[in-house]
């Protein structure tokens, strides 16, 4: 699937040409989001996002599986690699 958009968590229509920058460090829920989404429907390739983001494969994976498995909640996390723990509740 290849897409030239997409809509963010606010409804607000994304396209290559507004992703976050290359240099975002701060990570709020709406980026993470939007950086997933943009790989998933082919907006960009996976190493595109890698090397535009500078993170690791593993990084992103698990942006993806929060996402999958917990919904947009499951993009919250307290510090690298911990999920918030009210998630499941």
């Amino acid at each position: 699937m290849n897409s030239s958009f997409f809509k963010d968590l606010s409804g607000d229509v994304v396209t290559i040409a507004n992703l976050p920058p290359k240099n975002t460090r701060r990570w709020v829920l709406n980026r993470k989001y939007i950086v997933v989404m943009a790989v998933k429907v082919g907006m960009i390739s996976l190493e595109e996002c890698l090397a535009r983001y500078e993170m690791t494969e593993g990084e992103l994976q698990d942006w993806e599986d929060g996402l999958k498995k917990y919904g947009v909640k499951g993009l919250m996390a307290t510090k690298a690699g911990e999920r918030v723990s009210s998630i499941s509740s």
